[in-house]
C-alpha cells in the first residue's frame, strides 16, 4: 500500500481548518446550557446532598410523582432539568 505524502504547508492547512472547526463546535455546544441541564443526572444520594435533606425523602417524592426521575437499571437518576424544576416548584 502507498503512503501519502503531504508538504508541510498542506498538513499546517489541514491542522488549521480541523482546529477552527473543533473551536466553533466546541464553542456552539458550551454556549448551548440546556444541553448540557438536560444530560446531566444526580443520583438520589446527590440529589439528597444537594437539596438537604435525607435520601429517603427523595425517594418519597420520587415515588409520589413530585420529583421527576427515571430507572434506566438499578438506580433512580434526575436530570439536572427534573432537579431545578422540583426546587422552583417546592422551595419557592
Amino acid at each position: 500500500m502507498d503512503k501519502l505524502r503531504l508538504h508541510p504547508d498542506d498538513l499546517k492547512a489541514i491542522s488549521d481548518n480541523v482546529s477552527e472547526s473543533l473551536s466553533g463546535t466546541i464553542t456552539e455546544l458550551l454556549g448551548r446550557k440546556d444541553l448540557v441541564e438536560s444530560t446531566m443526572v444526580f443520583t438520589v444520594d446527590e440529589v439528597a446532598v444537594i437539596m438537604k435533606c435525607h435520601k429517603t425523602t427523595v425517594l418519597n417524592h420520587i415515588e409520589k410523582g413530585i420529583l421527576k426521575a427515571s430507572k434506566p437499571g438499578k438506580r433512580w437518576v434526575i436530570t439536572q432539568q427534573d432537579l431545578n424544576d422540583y426546587k422552583t416548584t417546592n422551595f419557592k
